[in-house]
């Protein structure tokens, strides 16, 4: 599969079964969040979605606490080949490198249910993604370009929340 972005949000997610927390298309619970995505597993829409190239993809939010995103994302092409990226940042912070890519990458939130993300993909150029929440947090569209010395390409994606996240906090010894 040649790497081209698809996500940079990789808003991500890891080879998780989302089955095993209702499966795709169950009412999903999204608890408050002081961040701009709710932590779950993502699925991208591939019918309504416009990629660079086609591609399943399923984001994991690991952590948005309104202050850094984590997330592991997890993309096959049509080769079959699989993807898996991570990326830990800080809102308005320095910029991070996402793990098994090597874009870099910086984040800031442009709204209540908005963010940013921005910086280098190398060999293709500098890059944007902005990416809005619905409000009732289980929809998340991202519109993104990247420009260098092969033009401007964009992508639309859309993506679905399925799950809560299957990560659970370490419990403490009391």
């Amino acid at each position: 599969m040649t790497w081209k972005p698809i996500l940079l949000t990789y808003a991500a997610a890891a080879v998780l079964t989302a089955c095993s927390h209702g499966g795709v298309g169950s009412s999903v619970v999204i608890p408050p969040v002081s961040g701009v995505v709710p932590e779950g597993i993502w699925v991208l829409d591939q019918v309504e979605s416009k990629t660079l190239e086609p591609v399943s993809h399923t984001l994991w939010i690991i952590k948005d606490d309104g202050e850094e995103l984590v997330w592991v994302s997890v993309q096959t092409g049509e080769d079959g080949e699989h993807k898996i990226t991570n990326w830990h940042g800080v809102y308005g912070g320095e910029p991070s490198t996402v793990s098994g890519s090597g874009f870099v990458a910086s984040l800031r939130r442009t709204g209540e249910h908005s963010m940013e993300t921005y910086g280098e993909i190398p060999q293709l150029g500098d890059y944007s993604e902005k990416c809005q929440v619905q409000p009732a947090g289980d929809v998340m569209i991202c519109n993104g370009e990247v420009s260098g010395e092969q033009g401007t390409m964009s992508w639309l994606e859309k993506f679905d929340r399925v799950s809560p996240s299957p990560h659970t906090p370490l419990l403490r010894a009391e």
